[in-house]
């Protein structure tokens, strides 16, 4: 299992899905963190670099097992 944490970078018009900024537009996100295991979510929070996150989104990979966290 493997965690990968995005950050927007641009911001897509409309109504742009979490899908949209990972899968479709990925110039559009930078990536945080990658970790090589799978990171809990508790109560729609993450924790990084000590500091409480609120995901806008994420995607589970089933193909690469990968959970994708999207962040402002």
């Amino acid at each position: 299992m493997k965690t990968i944490i995005y950050k927007k970078i641009k911001k897509l018009a409309g109504m742009a899905t979490t899908y949209d900024y990972l899968i479709k537009y990925t110039d559009c996100v930078e990536e945080v963190k990658s970790l090589d295991y799978l990171v809990p979510i508790f109560k729609g929070t993450v924790v990084l670099y000590g500091k409480p996150i609120r995901p806008t989104g994420f995607i589970f990979d089933l193909d690469y097992e990968t959970l994708k966290i999207l962040i402002d």
